[in-house]
């Protein structure tokens, strides 16, 4: 809640952490964030 993320957000974070080997390239401000934060996000 009051992340500024929507529903499709959520579900493909949801996707990438229970997924193995999965990381979630994103352009979007807010969900890299919030990636970052679960440690899903793709680093160069």
């Amino acid at each position: 809640m009051e992340k500024g993320v929507g529903f499709i957000d959520v579900q493909l974070l949801a996707a990438v952490t229970i997924s193995q080997n999965v990381k979630l390239w994103t352009r979007d401000k807010r969900l890299a964030k919030l990636a970052k934060q679960l440690g899903c996000h793709y680093t160069e």
